[in-house]
């Protein structure tokens, strides 16, 4: 049957990065333009009196490879829409992309895990930026819109994503270390992208209250005063961010300072399953913390996001075999609710609004990602909401808008 109501759409295209720019600084800090030393702490120092015995030299190259190439990305996507009925339609899209060549570092002169032996040891570690990483992202994205009808227009749009990389940016972040924990193997660390999401919905909503508009047929102060009055909302929720449990100190010698420890435990059971775990060698994690050990009687608390007793340090300078980007953190739960009162003035094309605006409506906390240091005193626990500021508490807010 004839019908034109289906719509399908397809692109493809090829866009590239200039993330030279950003980390050519590095070199700038080599030797003679740039001295680093540090101050050994025999255990009695002070911040007083450190300071007053000879310092030790640090020489820490960076370096950008010199085949180093301009990162690229490929994307593409195949749409489908259809419409129900006037002004309303549905959406459903296929979204992918690959990121070639992208930006990572590695230290060149990480020691041997067995022999504890490293390349160049005249030098300590050394920042080597080259283009050796890549991405994937994978998408299933639904939604459906219906336009201004009868006082009523709403948005909902789901998203079902997955996307991996080997790094997902050259100064690491809040998840990890910007560095891999073996820099001879980057594929090692191909993983979740730091800002993975697995699920999203949005769903967003206009009202025109029909209070003075159906109710109230004859004019006068309670037209006026009831007449044009909007309520708005925006419900978000989203699943939690990937992150990656490290060690307190680096395996290998392979930390760089502005890039964190990238050493990693083993796993030895299911961090996500509460209970004793009689494979850790550790005796209070054959009890649980109600029983006086250390294994989690409950999970994804705020007191005990995961169980800590599934991880267990690796043997003498081995690397872990945590999978980076394997854990998952709080997810994120958000409804704004607005209201809106319009007053026409003597010209129609004028009008002012009065707006009462509520943010985080129900005072939702959103927390921020645990404690993934292994062996810290406060190890899988949720210490903090909002601490980047990006996932706020309660807010109410009140304003006056001219329109014209």
């Amino acid at each position: 049957m004839k019908t034109e109501r289906w719509v399908v759409r397809a692109a493809y295209g090829i866009f590239y990065d200039v993330g030279i720019f950003n980390i050519n600084v590095f070199p700038r800090f080599n030797p003679p333009f740039y001295d680093l030393a540090y101050y050994a702490n025999s255990g009695t120092n002070t911040i007083q009196n450190i300071l007053d015995q000879p310092s030790n030299a640090i020489v820490e190259p960076n370096m950008i490879a010199p085949n180093f190439r301009d990162a690229y990305m490929q994307q593409w996507n195949v749409d489908l829409q259809y419409e129900i009925k006037p002004y309303w339609m549905v959406d459903l899209a296929y979204v992918g992309s690959k990121g070639t060549h992208l930006a990572d570092v590695i230290n060149p002169n990480q020691a041997n895990p067995i022999t504890g032996v490293t390349p160049y040891p005249q030098f300590s570690s050394i920042l080597y930026v080259e283009s050796d990483a890549d991405s994937t992202y994978n998408a299933l994205q639904f939604r459906s819109e219906r336009r201004v009808a009868e006082g009523l227009t709403f948005l909902v749009a789901y998203t079902f994503s997955k996307s991996i990389d080997d790094m997902s940016s050259v100064l690491g972040g809040s998840v990890g270390s910007g560095l891999p924990q073996n820099s001879f193997d980057l594929a090692g660390d191909r993983g979740l992208s730091d800002f993975n999401a697995k699920n999203r919905l949005v769903v967003s909503s206009v009202y025109d209250l029909p209070l003075g508009r159906k109710w109230i047929t004859e004019p006068g102060w309670r037209k006026r005063l009831l007449g044009n009055w909007q309520a708005a909302g925006i419900l978000t929720a989203q699943s939690g961010s990937p992150f990656t449990v490290n060690l307190a100190a680096s395996q290998s010698g392979s930390a760089i300072a502005a890039f964190g420890n990238p050493s990693r435990p083993d796993v030895i059971s299911n961090p996500y399953q509460p209970g004793p775990v009689m494979a850790n060698p550790n005796p209070a994690c054959h009890a649980t913390i109600s029983q006086g050990g250390l294994a989690a009687d409950v999970v994804d608390q705020p007191g005990s996001w995961f169980n800590t007793c599934a991880f267990v340090q690796p043997p003498g300078t081995e690397f872990g075999d945590e999978g980076r980007n394997a854990m998952i953190g709080p997810g994120f739960n958000n409804l704004d609710f607005s209201m809106y009162k319009n007053i026409l003035l003597h010209k129609e094309t004028n009008r002012l609004q009065l707006r009462g605006e509520v943010f985080n409506l129900f005072n939702h906390p959103n927390f921020d990602l645990p404690n993934h240091v292994f062996g810290d005193p406060t190890f899988g626990e949720v210490l903090s909401a909002n601490e980047y500021g990006n996932k706020p508490p309660r807010q109410i807010q009140l304003g006056v808008k001219y329109i014209f």
